[in-house]
């Protein structure tokens, strides 16, 4: 007994390095039979590791005779069906049959299993040259000893690989999320994890052993004013939740921030902060909720408030004054001054009622013209709009196909809808809207035209008419909407960029066609323009029927187009125009165009158009830029891999 421990401390002590999870055990196996051998007499040995209803799933081999390659009991090895369960040694006719007949007779084999809690993991064979010493009892009592060693490290080792496992998809599935996810030891703030999609929009790789506020922050000389860590530690239970919002100082993005502590995987407490951007759902809600031009709760919102004002009234017996004021003579303000002037005395107006409010009083805006607009859209659009008095509303983009988000257009709609615009084929994302598209505006613009009592009227904006590929046609609208105005420029069809050529055509059933062509007529001085030089009004009446030559166009779509798509560049098929409008490779299209410039490709981020996450390709350019240009998408696109 004496002796058999000796060699058991022996065998653990020289065998140390051999016990390790994340090693393949034929990279392992020479410290194994170094161990053994300084025992043992032996000459050739093999470890078979079996996992569950997998079979045989790693073998490692050693032989020290020169006639028995380490290769040869590998294909032995591999593949056999082995016994699940054994309490034996093999047979020696199953011995035999594990190898092939060159070595039947030269060597004596040895099989024992490896187990752990009545659990077959594998097999422990050992085989001397026939001649030498056969397998004493205590011999055998040994290795039975070695193989319960081996049974704790294979059931060991099938844990920490079914955990890595684990773990791996654990982690690709937080890559996947696109939300903010980080986790910071609470004591001293170094980042032990940060998912992909937060290493991306914060353009680091490798933060894991930085300081949070050092990297995640600019400017910032120790742990943040707003940081909640130091309250959820106080925590007793430690299952607070702390919800926030703050500006980051180095994106200058709005964050929606939750904080709380969790168990790390080693069992220790750490801070957990999921971050996800609010800065576009912010915008969006002022841009839905309040009047640009003066900061008050506009009519839907202003109503919303009223009427939940008036519910809390009935519930506690309260009671409530309401007035509505109404400004005479505005209008001899934007006549006389100028709109700029007549907006500053909104806005006057505005603050100083405002500043005699107290809560819960409230102020809001009932009138003012709307005129709706799909994103992503024309820049100018608002520029026009918002000259003539009104108030843009902007409908978000539906960005799959860049159609029209319908149930945000029919709540976005009101009483003081005036019109709206569309814009087919698009500027910047050269779609067409399908028939079925207008077909569906045309219907509910009806509906809401009768409800509310007065046109609604449909300003088709069409300069890229003529530029439309195979397989797209761009419907005539006014025979889908009798209220529909048409705008048109010959800039873009006969390719005069800078003549500012077109028209605007008004259709005889257009309600109150006639006051709208006196308006229209009238908007030109108001807004500023002057008449084309007579020479190329002369030259695009000769010309008004040619088209540029549409097939460059198209050519230049196709190739960019599908060499961006196997780049891994997201893009909806344009439809006509000369403009490709791709997702930003990052949620930033600001910082993503800037760092496009490193690849000399200038592009327009998509914010500008209403449609952040985008960018505006023009491709009306000679077809080998478009070649010369594709490997710097290409690099550009590998830059974020």
């Amino acid at each position: 007994m004496e002796q058999m421990c000796t060699a058991v401390f022996a065998f653990l002590e020289s065998a140390r390095p051999f016990f390790q999870y994340g090693k393949p055990l034929q990279e392992l196996l020479p410290f194994f039979v170094r161990a053994l051998g300084g025992i043992l007499p032996l000459d050739a040995l093999a470890i078979v590791r079996m996992e569950g209803k997998k079979g045989v799933c790693e073998t490692a081999c050693w032989s020290g005779a020169q006639h028995l390659p380490e290769a040869l009991m590998l294909r032995a090895v591999n593949g056999k069906e082995f016994p699940k369960t054994f309490d034996t040694p093999f047979s020696e006719e199953a011995l035999a049959a594990l190898f092939p007949e060159e070595t039947a007779g030269k060597f004596s084999w040895l099989a024992l299993p490896i187990a752990c809690d009545a659990d077959a993991l594998g097999l422990l064979l050992v085989g001397r040259e026939s001649g030498e010493t056969e397998w004493l009892d205590r011999e055998q009592d040994f290795l039975r000893l070695v193989c319960a060693m081996l049974g704790f490290f294979f059931a060991g080792k099938a844990h920490c690989e079914q955990q890595s496992f684990h773990i791996g998809v654990l982690n690709a599935a937080m890559d996947q999320v696109k939300v903010g996810l980080y986790v910071t030891d609470p004591h001293t703030d170094a980042i032990l994890y940060m998912n992909k999609f937060m290493k991306d929009v914060f353009k680091l790789e490798h933060p894991e052993g930085g300081i949070c506020w050092q990297v995640l922050q600019s400017g910032m000389n120790g742990r943040c004013p707003f940081c909640p860590v130091d309250r959820l530690m106080a925590d007793a239970n430690q299952n607070q939740v702390f919800r926030w919002e703050e500006r980051n100082t180095l994106t200058g993005r709005i964050y929606d921030n939750s904080d709380s502590l969790m168990r790390w995987t080693d069992g220790s407490l750490v801070h957990l902060q999921q971050s996800v951007d609010i800065t576009d759902s912010l915008r969006l809600h002022k841009e839905a909720n309040y009047d640009e031009l003066t900061g008050l709760l506009n009519r839907r919102a202003g109503k919303a408030a009223l009427a939940d004002a008036l519910v809390c009234l009935d519930r506690e017996e309260a009671s409530l004054i309401v007035g509505m004021f109404d400004l005479d003579r505005l209008k001899e303000i934007n006549d006389l001054y100028g709109h700029v002037e007549g907006d500053r005395a909104l806005r006057t107006i505005a603050q100083e009622m405002q500043r005699s409010l107290h809560a819960p009083d409230m102020c809001f805006r009932l009138s003012g013209d709307e005129f709706v607009v799909f994103a992503p859209y024309f820049p100018e659009y608002k520029v026009f709009i918002e000259g003539a008095g009104a108030k843009m509303v902007l409908i978000p983009p539906e960005i799959e196909g860049f159609q029209i988000d319908f149930d945000a257009f029919e709540a976005a709609i009101s009483e003081h809808t005036k019109g709206v615009v569309v814009n087919s084929p698009n500027n910047p994302s050269g779609v067409v809207y399908s028939r079925e598209t207008l077909e569906r505006l045309a219907a509910i613009l009806t509906e809401k035209s009768r409800a509310y009592g007065h046109p609604i009227y449909l300003i088709s904006d069409e300069p890229y008419r003529e530029i439309v590929f195979s397989g797209f046609q761009v419907p005539w609208i006014p025979q889908l909407y009798p209220d529909t105005i048409v705008c048109y420029s010959f800039s873009k069809s006969l390719s005069l960029p800078g003549e500012r050529l077109g028209y605007v055509l008004v259709p005889k059933q257009t309600t109150d066609a006639i006051s709208v062509s006196a308006a229209v007529a009238g908007a030109g001085r108001s807004l500023g323009y002057v008449n084309a030089p007579s020479l190329f009004q002369q030259v695009t009446a000769e010309c008004c029927d040619l088209t540029s030559d549409i097939s460059v166009y198209e050519r230049n779509c196709t190739l960019l187009t599908d060499a961006l798509r196997e780049m891994g560049y997201h893009v909806v098929q344009p439809g006509g125009a000369f403009y490709l409008f791709p997702r930003s490779l990052e949620p930033d299209d600001m910082a993503f165009s800037e760092r496009a410039k490193q690849f000399d490709l200038l592009l327009v981020p998509g914010s500008g158009f209403g449609a952040p996450g985008h960018v505006r390709i023009a491709y009306c350019v000679q077809t080998d830029m478009i070649q010369r240009a594709l490997p710097k998408f290409k690099a550009l696109a590998d830059s974020y891999r």
